[in-house]
C-alpha cells in the first residue's frame, strides 16, 4: 500500500495498492489506484478505504477492497457500437443519395 497526501493536508492526494489475483489457471499482479478499479475476471475491484495499525516497528498502513460484479457492465459499450453503425448505415444511405441526384 502506497500513500501520497497534499501538503499540510491530511486530503490524500494518491494512493494504490499492489495484489495478486489469482485463479485456476491465472495469476496475475496488478494495482489498483485512487479512481483506478481492477477489473479481473467480471469482477471490479476497488480501492474502498485505507488505514494504520500499530505493529512492533511502529506504524502499518493497510488498504480495505470492494468488490462488485456487475453483469450489464459491457450494455454501455454494446449500445454505442449499435448507435455507431446505424448512424454509419444512415449517412451512408444519404451519401449514395446525394451522389444518384447529383448527376
Amino acid at each position: 500500500f502506497t500513500k501520497e497526501f497534499y501538503p499540510r493536508t491530511n486530503k490524500p492526494k494518491f494512493f494504490s495498492s499492489e495484489v495478486i489475483c489469482t485463479s485456476d489457471t491465472l495469476e496475475q499482479r496488478a494495482i489498483i489506484k485512487m479512481n483506478e478499479p481492477l477489473r479481473f475476471m467480471g469482477y471490479t475491484i476497488y480501492q474502498a478505504s485505507w488505514g494504520s495499525i500499530p505493529t512492533e516497528n511502529g506504524m502499518r498502513d493497510y488498504s480495505v477492497l470492494a468488490i462488485s460484479k456487475n453483469p450489464a457492465e459491457q450494455t454501455p459499450l454494446i449500445s454505442c457500437i449499435i448507435i455507431s453503425v446505424g448512424l454509419l448505415i444512415h449517412f451512408t444511405q444519404k451519401l449514395f443519395r446525394y451522389i444518384r441526384t447529383s448527376q
